[in-house]
């Protein structure tokens, strides 16, 4: 009476880095949190300024490592970038959202190397 047939639920590719086996931060994006009010010193008088968080997410474990950056300056983020590469190691690809901040540091950091 009825020709009704199941369905197979397709699923989409995964990303290559995501299933290659390598070390974890070897292939990770950024991408930047706030404003936050960070708070300079306790006291009387205590002072707080505005700052930003660096999201750091590796893209072969899903894990998220953050660093603290006083403002959006390119000299800041690559304050923290050097930051992450010393506690976490050399990167093998590095995933930006494209915004003029990040093309300013991939020009000053081609001239660095």
């Amino acid at each position: 009476m009825y020709r009704a047939t199941t369905s197979k639920q397709s699923m989409g590719d995964l990303p290559t880095h995501r299933v290659t086996p390598s070390k974890p931060f070897s292939v990770c994006g950024v991408d930047y949190a706030g404003p936050i009010n960070i708070l300079r010193y306790r006291g009387r008088g205590a002072k707080t300024t505005k700052g930003y968080i660096a999201l750091f997410v590796c893209f072969v474990t899903k894990a998220l490592h953050l660093e603290l950056v006083s403002d959006l300056t390119s000299e800041a983020f690559i304050a923290s970038l050097k930051r992450f590469c010393a506690r976490r190691g050399a990167l093998s690809t590095f995933i930006v959202i494209m915004v003029p901040l990040f093309c300013w540091c991939q020009k000053k950091i081609a001239r660095n190397i």
